[in-house]
């Protein structure tokens, strides 16, 4: 039973020191980067833009919270400010979401690939400035950081279709 913990014991630092020398990175998966625009009797009422990213060798902890804010603030689209939402989404690569399952994916049907397993964050931006960061686990949101204030606004009743 000794030797079995002292062989367990090795395992988990060995597994540990090869793990410790990998570095999270950011690729830009700009094949499924998309702008949608809306139309009102040919003028454009909204243009929103939509930028993908995978997140190689992500853990789930402050650092990698910190990595990807500060990825997100430096990298963001110089133009961000002429849409009116601007996203950026992000990924973690897994056996399912990685460079090829993605390539695969949009040959096969298209640009828009959606894989919420595996969706982390998106940081979105409304008429330039910051509106929320999201951060999702199994396709739910489990925490939301916005600067967003809600006031009450009257409503008319006949603007309001159901």
């Amino acid at each position: 039973m000794k030797y079995l913990t002292i062989c367990f014991a090795l395992f988990i630092s060995l597994c540990s020191c090869l793990n410790a020398g990998r570095k999270m990175s950011v690729i830009s998966l700009r094949m499924m980067d998309t702008v949608v625009s809306y139309k009102d009797n040919g003028k454009t009422i909204s243009s929103n833009k939509f930028e993908y990213f995978l997140i190689k060798d992500y853990r789930n902890n402050r650092e990698s919270q910190a990595y990807i804010d500060n990825f997100s603030k430096k990298n963001k689209n110089p133009e961000f400010k002429k849409y009116t939402y601007y996203h950026m989404i992000f990924y973690k690569e897994s056996d399912e979401t990685n460079i090829e399952s993605i390539r695969r994916y949009i040959q096969a049907k298209g640009n828009f690939y959606q894989n919420l397993d595996d969706l982390i964050y998106t940081y979105d931006w409304y008429n330039g400035k910051f509106l929320a960061r999201y951060k999702f686990d199994n396709g739910k949101i489990i925490e939301s950081k916005s600067r967003v204030t809600i006031k009450n606004v009257p409503i008319q009743a006949d603007s309001v279709k159901n």
